[in-house]
């Protein structure tokens, strides 16, 4: 656990006894960077949010770096369920072969192909677990979806796997949540982050794609590089959260799917707390969750879609937009951001705002740069329109937004573009960038807030995501060190990770020796007049905005505009 606070006059010695015999501190009032009661309300459009805890303090709560770590704890818990287990996932894309322990050594080939997601699935429901999955179905997994679906439910029975299009605009929206919910006798496991189990996530902090347990997993036939995410493993008030979420969204009551798909026989919720056995969770880390789902889902889109969420979100939920816009003008040192487009004006406005205040703001993004590769044909023909289209929308929302609110140019030297790319590469072909999938930002050492959320404009306003914001300087500073010193390949505890100054030093002194993993980037601007037309018509259907637009609705987004309200005072700023 990373956390402790004390609420507001309690003495000091019962929080040492508390530490000593092993109990967790009940906050009174949460941390001030938490989205309030009111504040949440808002983001409802004036719905009381009453199926999960505003927010909790008793969460451990465990940071899994890169798709090796992960998928192997994942193995290891997916092997110890037993008959009245079980198993839920919900998920933006999935690819069964994946391998979640590949073993180097080719006598092992055998043990590697036992632990594909696949084989541990069957053997998990040979076992008598119950396994539920809940698939995004919709434009960017029509091809590949009902593939992976139909081998989930032939090795573990129809019903298994769900294509789930109910989210945000159901043409071009997506469940972007990555939730695993994992029950071992009376205990219950979630993991969320940014990392699903499908091709190229696998990875280790070496990045080395001839590893040879990489090239065991599946290839993608657009994303052939090492790949950078992060996953959290949770015990405690929040992943009971997590599964109010999931039981939520697969109980509504709406057909699966806009042609095809049924109503889903109703699920119901288990929770560890409500055992008779039950003791309380040890954690004490105090965590709060936030979420977006679409109001347009709510409002619903006609006979082929009707009204979504009505037993939980009637009219969505944009807290994780809340969360951002309120941490980032509570920041005061420094701002870190990673996300893979960085493209969301309105949120980097306020990342944009935020830099007034601080010292520096790293914003670790990606090129934009794939490759498709041919393999009959041995060629390789590069996404050159993506990646202008890309670089342009992250131009105009940090680079011109800066110098918009700045002409003179020393806001936008506050602020440092970062790609990652392999050490002692030039970075310039798809294979040799480090690919950036994580979703964090990190305030002052103080305040994380990580999980699923992009920094797009469909991830706060449309796709159903969740997110887990963390206000403990213990928590952040972990993250900061365990993710820059992999960046920087340092170990987490070396000195020149110890302050985010001196660290931010070490960034810049890599990043201007170009051969390090650490890259400035300065996406470009530059799109001939002919290509905005297409560009934008790609972000529009990349990024959809799931705002109603009506008077009724006029209130519910968040904005850098509001009053920033604490909890126990609000300020102006």
């Amino acid at each position: 656990s990373y956390h402790f606070k004390m609420s507001r006059g309690l003495p000091c010695f019962v929080a040492f006894l508390c530490c000593c015999h092993g109990f967790s501190a009940v906050l009174e009032e949460p941390p001030p960077a938490f989205v309030t009661e009111s504040e949440m309300t808002r983001v409802r459009n004036n719905v009381k949010r009453a199926d999960l805890k505003l927010w909790s303090s008793d969460n451990t709560i465990k940071l899994l770096m890169n798709g090796d770590n992960f998928m192997a704890r994942l193995h290891e818990i997916l092997s110890t369920t037993k008959k009245g287990d079980f198993i839920y996932l919900t998920c933006w894309e999935m690819n069964v072969d994946v391998l979640l322990k590949p073993l180097a050594e080719p006598s092992d080939k055998n043990r590697s192909a036992e632990s594909s997601l696949i084989n541990v699935l069957a053997a998990a429901a040979s076992r008598g677990v119950e396994i539920k999955i809940l698939y995004t179905y919709g434009a960017a997994s029509w091809s590949t979806a009902p593939a992976q679906c139909a081998r989930v439910n032939n090795a573990c029975g129809n019903g298994t796997c769900i294509l789930d299009a109910r989210h945000g605009h159901y043409k071009t929206g997506s469940s972007h949540e990555k939730i695993w919910l994992v029950r071992t006798g009376l205990n219950l496991t979630a993991f969320t982050g940014s990392m699903d189990v499908s091709t190229a996530r696998w990875d280790t902090s070496q990045h080395d794609i001839n590893d040879p347990r990489w090239k065991q997993q599946p290839l993608d036939p657009v994303r052939r590089c090492p790949w950078h995410g992060t996953m959290y493993e949770i015990v405690g008030s929040v992943a009971e959260d997590l599964m109010k979420t999931f039981v939520a969204r697969w109980n509504d009551p709406v057909k699966s799917g806009v042609f095809t798909g049924h109503v889903l026989p109703h699920m119901k919720l288990w929770l560890q707390s409500e055992e008779p056995s039950f003791t309380g969770y040890k954690g004490n880390l105090t965590v709060q969750v936030v979420r977006t789902f679409a109001c347009v889902a709510g409002q619903g889109h006609g006979r082929l879609a009707p009204p979504l969420y009505q037993g939980f979100a009637p009219h969505g939920e944009f807290s994780y937009a809340a969360a951002w816009f309120k941490t980032l003008r509570m920041a005061k040192d420094y701002i870190y951001v990673a996300d893979q487009f960085m493209w969301f004006d309105e949120a980097l406005a306020a990342v944009v705002e935020a830099a007034e205040h601080v010292n520096f703001v790293i914003i670790l993004t990606n090129r934009g740069l794939f490759d498709i590769n041919f393999d009959s044909f041995n060629k390789t023909m590069p996404f050159s329109s993506w990646e202008s289209a890309v670089q342009y929308y992250q131009y105009k929302s940090v680079v011109a937004a800066a110098l918009k609110r700045d002409p003179s140019g020393k806001l936008l030297k506050k602020i440092h573009m970062f790609s990652l790319a392999k050490e002692g590469t030039d970075g310039s072909e798809a294979k040799d960038n480090i690919y950036n999938h994580e979703k964090t930002l990190l305030i002052d050492d103080e305040i994380a807030l990580v999980g699923s959320t992009g920094v797009e404009r469909a991830g706060f306003t449309n796709d159903a995501e969740l997110s887990l914001l963390i206000h403990s300087k213990e928590f952040a500073t972990e993250i900061r060190k365990r993710d820059w010193g992999e960046f920087l390949m340092l170990n987490s505890s070396d000195k020149a990770l110890e302050t985010p100054q001196a660290a931010f030093q070490e960034w810049m002194r890599q990043a201007d020796t170009e051969v390090y993993r650490v890259r400035h980037f300065m996406p470009s601007g530059d799109l001939h007049f002919l290509k905005i037309p297409v560009a934008a018509a790609m972000y529009r259907f990349v990024e959809p905005d799931g705002r109603c637009t009506d008077a009724a609705h006029k209130n519910q987004w968040p904005n850098s505009e509001d009053k920033l309200q604490l909890y126990g005072t609000t300020v102006v700023v």
